[in-house]
């Protein structure tokens, strides 16, 4: 099983937060500020450096408003893509 960090499908759910925030126009300290954490977390949140609960991850689609299901059924693609 590969670390969850580097795994691809999550490096592919943070590409997807990242993205989904500029879309919306907000800024890290904006994320920050929702979430009630300093920015340097968001940004390791969206490099990849710092893995998210599903908790946190719900709270983090709703300070950017997106829907967290979303970046799920990407994650669900990308691994039904895979054999085991």
């Amino acid at each position: 099983m590969i670390k969850s960090l580097v795994h691809p499908d999550y490096l592919a759910l943070t590409s997807w937060l990242k993205n989904s925030r500029k879309q919306k126009g907000l800024t890290l300290r904006d994320v920050a500020e929702r979430i009630d954490e300093p920015f340097q977390t968001v940004s390791k949140i969206e490099n990849a450096q710092r893995n998210l609960t599903i908790l946190e991850y719900v709270e983090y689609c709703r300070a950017i408003e997106v829907d967290p299901a979303i970046g799920l059924d990407l994650i669900i693609k990308l691994s039904s893509k895979r054999r085991y």
